[in-house]
């Protein structure tokens, strides 16, 4: 089995849809193991066996079967504002 990348934005234009159990031929490249570390952490990157685009230039490598199983990774970022205390515990010398 191999488990292969499918990043999000790709397939919110222009992906054909696929379920399991649906065969499916996906143009592949090797793992970046920083760009997944990045978003994935390092557990869950390294069971990535392969990347899939379709914007970018055809991939001689080919991943052609059945899909057995489809995992969602989601992951939220939050913003939060602080205020600097620079000035507060200052002490000045008289």
């Amino acid at each position: 089995m191999t488990r292969v990348w499918l990043t999000p934005w790709e397939w919110a234009c222009c992906g054909d849809p696929f379920a399991v159990g649906d065969e499916v031929d996906f143009g592949i490249r090797p793992r970046e193991s920083v760009l997944l570390v990045d978003a994935l952490g390092t557990e869950l990157a390294s069971s990535v066996d392969a990347l899939e685009s379709h914007h970018e230039h055809e991939y001689a490598d080919r991943v052609r079967g059945r899909v057995a199983a489809v995992q969602e990774v989601t992951h939220e970022v939050v913003e939060r504002a602080s205020r600097s205390r620079r000035g507060r515990d200052a002490r000045t010398s008289q």
